[in-house]
């Protein structure tokens, strides 16, 4: 199956995914995350109707995903 994803890259390298940006981004996020949760701590209140079927969704993946969504309802999966 063909990958449902692309991940950019600088002018003349290929397609490989940098681990050093990942990491930036995923933290950049977690640091957003974080604040939000600081301001609105009743977001980080289990909903189990909504997470659980994400969480056993992605079980079932490997490698890195991407969040297409809004920020306005953190999560950190």
């Amino acid at each position: 199956m063909a990958a449902l994803y692309r991940v950019s890259h600088p002018a003349g390298q290929d397609d490989t995914i940098h681990l050093g940006h990942l990491k930036e981004t995923r933290d950049a996020y977690q640091r957003r995350v974080d604040d939000d949760l600081a301001l609105f701590p009743s977001l980080a209140a289990p909903d189990p109707h909504g997470r659980y079927p994400i969480r056993e969704w992605l079980s079932t993946h490997t490698g890195p995903l991407m969040d297409a969504g809004c920020t306005t309802k953190p999560s950190a999966y």
